[in-house]
């Protein structure tokens, strides 16, 4: 569509497949700017709107959009980073995403989960560092949890966890692990 009307130097897209090579290469011809769609809740946007007829009037209107809590005053702004009550970083959006959702919202806790570690990274400049980081051992055919949980350290979080469906004593853990937990939702 962006193509067909020619607007590519007007255009956004916002896409959940950023780092495909068709979808950047196609950006990159047309002149449109992209952005991941798990960052999209953090760009601010202003629009300006003009009747079609009638007098000119100037009506600006400031969009902020920012993370939703599930639960009243659960997230903290600090240094322009939201502090949830906790972040889940697992690849098992079928199962472990709902259940974890759900147990959030029943107990009025703010959470935000991350279907991959390109996309928590995508988002980790907006996160409070203070924020508690759960970490999935097993992040997909060869992703290791406990060696992006050392990224996740080298950005300064200090809060981060494992979580496991594994025994948890068959794990040894970095020092910079604060606890192997299971899959179940943190008590």
């Amino acid at each position: 569509m962006i193509d067909e009307l020619g607007i590519g130097d007007q255009s956004i897209l916002v896409t959940s497949r950023f780092e495909e090579k068709r979808t950047l290469e196609n950006c990159e011809k047309l002149g449109v700017s992209l952005i991941p769609k798990s960052m999209a809740a953090f760009v601010p946007i202003s629009v300006n709107l003009t009747p079609v007829s009638g007098p000119t009037v100037d009506a600006d209107a400031e969009l902020i959009f920012r993370p939703v809590s599930t639960g009243e005053n659960s997230v903290r702004s600090t240094d322009n980073r939201v502090r949830y009550d906790l972040c889940l970083v697992d690849d098992d959006t079928f199962l472990i995403h709902p259940v974890w959702e759900f147990e959030a919202k029943a107990r009025g806790l703010s959470i935000r989960m991350f279907s991959s570690p390109q996309e928590f990274l995508s988002a980790a400049f907006t996160i409070d560092q203070q924020t508690p980081i759960y970490i999935d051992v097993s992040l997909g055919p060869n992703i290791s949890g406990i060696d992006f949980s050392h990224k996740v350290f080298e950005l300064g979080f200090a809060q981060i966890n494992l979580a496991t469906g594994y025994e948890p004593e068959s794990i040894k853990a970095p020092h910079f692990i604060r606890r192997i937990t299971g899959k179940d939702f943190p008590r």
